[in-house]
């Protein structure tokens, strides 16, 4: 048989394509193709020998298998280096095939066309990740290209002379398409296994493929410091968009996280409790201020802010505004107005994250243009993922039960005010307790290492601001131990506490609380955040 060198293109992405197959026809290579992309091939002028004439095997199934032939496979993944294996393909007539061009169909995009289970199952693409795996294996001696993004680089290699490359720097070349192949297969199948995730009644606990959070790459100046380097790997589609405003760095997109966490609670939260506006300020992934209010959106932002009038200067603002219906838990969601970013950027703010924003307020945060305002546009996750040591933990995302404050014997006052607490409590790390009273936040003992030192931090911190505590409510993310913690937020003077049993010493907790005078809420769900 007579040598001769074949490269296969299939692809549903078509940019480029003309280009490179006048490149492998001018290197001399022959072009097998077949339905749309051998009818692109020919419109430029480039001969093409379709798949089906080279096979001997026309398409069937509707197009379901093209590519799937031992001429097809045989001719990628023969050893060029095992004599055995030449001899097998010059006694079956098989070209050696150098060059596999593959991208696949667009199973991700045609999600959001709301296709059915039955159309969606046509966009899984079998041939295309099959050719394209077996030319990645075989990279010592073929070309697996996954993306239009290498053409360019194929192309200079395929009309370079010989002494332009160096072999090893082929070989490295091959290697990192082959590597990029094999994250494209992955992430593709990690796709199909999301949307297929749920289709049907679950029998375990599952969760979207962690692989493909190797998808879009979006850089990061550095991580948490600057001595470390770090990346962004995008799950999918971006929930958000950032309007204005500096790069975001690592710590601002760990904020943002928060942000979107605080978001997703407020409208469960707004709908049950009637709360109008809201605003959470936070430093380092802790609450430093928080407020409700029926009045407007800029009389939450001052309450906030005077939580803690040091803390949020340099915060991250997650702004919520609602109008209400006139049906119970009916309403609608409201821009950020100009009058509140007027006074957001009164002090120097890291980030602000609001479902939306007038033009005017957009206006307004112009004047500050290293401020950076995010949109939060899309769905929230319901999933969360946390690497660690040998890889990594995945869980449901945390969330409060509302309906539990909703108890007999409690003031509009204090249970818009134990909400609030417990989204707080929530949402800091353990050991955690929260104060509010007035429809604010009053104090945060974050992150303690026992619930007695969590109590003490948040009445101290309480005090450093002057908060008038008497009749205040307080919620633990855990249980109490001891009724020390107790003792301590009753004679601060607390009236009202929520938190979760499950100590030894529950009814001893519970007696000392009836002693003190203080309501004690039984909250079902402990809400640890290590």
């Amino acid at each position: 048989m007579e040598s001769k060198k074949a490269a296969l293109i299939s692809v549903y992405e078509k940019e480029g394509l003309e280009d490179l197959a006048k490149a492998l026809h001018k290197a001399g290579y022959i072009i097998l193709a077949s339905g749309g992309t051998a009818r692109k091939i020919e419109a430029s002028g480039v001969a093409v020998t379709r798949v089906s004439d080279y096979t001997g095997q026309s398409e069937i199934l509707d197009g379901r298998v093209k590519t799937l032939h031992p001429k097809i496979y045989a001719g990628i993944l023969s050893n060029r280096s095992i004599a055995e294996h030449q001899r097998e393909i010059e006694e079956n007539f098989i070209l050696p095939i150098d060059v596999v061009v593959i991208n696949f169909y667009p199973f991700k995009e045609k999600l959001s066309e709301g296709l059915s289970l039955s159309e969606m199952l046509e966009y899984i693409d079998i041939g295309g990740p099959a050719a394209l795996r077996a030319a990645a294996k075989n990279f010592p001696s073929v070309w697996a290209v996954s993306s239009p993004s290498q053409y360019s680089v194929l192309k200079e290699v395929l009309l370079s002379d010989s002494q332009s490359f160096k072999e090893e720097e082929l070989l490295a070349l091959r290697r990192e398409f082959a590597r990029e192949a094999f994250k494209r297969t992955s992430i593709y199948d990690g796709e199909i296994f999301n949307f297929l995730m749920g289709k049907g009644k679950e029998t375990s606990f599952s969760y979207p493929f962690f692989l493909s959070f190797q998808g879009e790459e979006e850089k990061v100046r550095y991580g948490e410091n600057p001595h470390q380097r770090a990346a962004f790997l995008k799950s999918g589609n971006k929930s958000w968009r950032k309007l204005q405003g500096k790069e975001l760095s690592y710590n601002n997109l760990l904020d943002l996280d928060a942000a979107s966490e605080v978001l997703r609670n407020l409208v469960d939260i707004v709908s049950f409790s009637g709360v109008k506006s809201s605003t959470f300020i936070f430093k380092h992934l802790t609450p430093c201020g928080a407020a409700f209010s029926d009045k407007s959106l800029l009389d939450s932002l001052l309450k906030a802010k005077s939580s803690d009038t040091k803390s949020h200067f340099g915060g991250i603002f997650v702004l919520f505004d609602s109008k209400k219906g006139e049906e119970e838990g009916k309403g609608s969601i409201l821009p950020i107005n100009g009058e509140t970013a007027e006074e957001v950027i009164k002090d120097f703010a890291e980030l602000v994250v609001a479902f939306s924003y007038t033009d005017e307020a957009l206006e307004v945060f112009k004047r500050k243009k290293n401020l950076r305002v995010i949109e939060w546009q899309g769905e929230f996750s319901g999933i969360e993922y946390r690497s660690i040591q040998g890889g990594c933990l995945v869980q449901e995302r945390d969330s409060i039960l509302v309906d539990e404050i909703n108890q007999a014997g409690l003031t509009e006052g204090e249970r818009q005010d134990l909400l609030l607490a417990l989204l707080c409590a929530r949402l800091a790390k353990s050991n955690t307790v929260c104060l509010a009273s007035g429809g604010k936040i009053l104090g945060v003992g974050a992150g303690q290492t026992s619930r007695v030192d969590s109590a003490e931090v948040a009445v101290w911190k309480a005090g450093l601001y002057k908060h008038n505590l008497s009749g205040a409510v307080a919620v633990s993310d855990g249980f109490f131990p001891f009724p020390d913690s107790l003792e301590i937020l009753s004679k601060a003077g607390v009236k009202t506490v929520a938190a979760p049993l499950g100590s030894k010493n529950d009814d001893v907790v519970l007696q000392r609380a009836r002693e003190l005078g203080v309501k004690f809420i039984k909250l079902s769900r402990r809400h640890f955040r290590h």
